[in-house]
């Protein structure tokens, strides 16, 4: 069995990193959720099997199924209305962003794809899919993926704002 890698320090992280009032944040909040979810996936999903020989791309497919597993636990920090339109949105990122990471084939993603695609959650009423990125330029891809984290970065300041406060020159959550 492999044992997934998380090393999650994704972009939304790294913003967070530098203004420690957006850790307050529902953006900040679910990737850490993430980040704490157990490191070790009970079971190895079927759906993965197909990538035998491809262990870099089988282990972002078991962690990104365990994810898949836990995600009502905590989806509700960025969904609103009951839409999992958000998380959902926030998990291909990070998706592309292991991809990234790992220099993957773009050949063979096709089977992360359909393997992540094929799997049902037992939490019925969540889904996702997944779609492969075409775009190669992995610096535009990067940037259109800061870019989005940004945005929702100020969508949820302006969404939270009632709740900080600005001391000196610093925005502090109000206790």
């Amino acid at each position: 069995m492999l044992q997934p890698r998380f090393t999650f320090q994704n972009i939304p992280i790294s913003i967070a990193q530098l203004h420690d009032f957006l850790k307050e944040l529902p953006l900040f909040k679910f990737y850490d959720e993430i980040e704490r979810i157990s490191k070790n996936p009970n079971d190895n999903p079927t759906e993965c099997d197909t990538l035998t020989g491809f262990n870099t791309l089988q282990e972002i497919c078991y962690k990104i199924v365990y994810i898949l597993d836990n995600i009502t636990q905590f989806s509700n920090l960025v969904d609103v209305a009951n839409n999992n339109y958000r998380s959902c949105k926030y998990l291909k990122y990070l998706v592309q962003e292991e991809i990234e990471k790992e220099e993957c084939d773009s050949y063979t993603l096709r089977s992360l794809y359909e393997a992540l695609n094929k799997y049902k959650s037992p939490n019925g009423n969540y889904e996702c899919i997944f779609e492969q990125n075409t775009n190669t330029d992995t610096n535009i891809n990067h940037t259109t993926k800061e870019l989005y984290y940004y945005a929702e970065y100020l969508y949820w300041i302006k969404e939270n704002l009632k709740y900080f406060k600005y001391r000196g020159n610093k925005i502090l959550p109000i206790s």
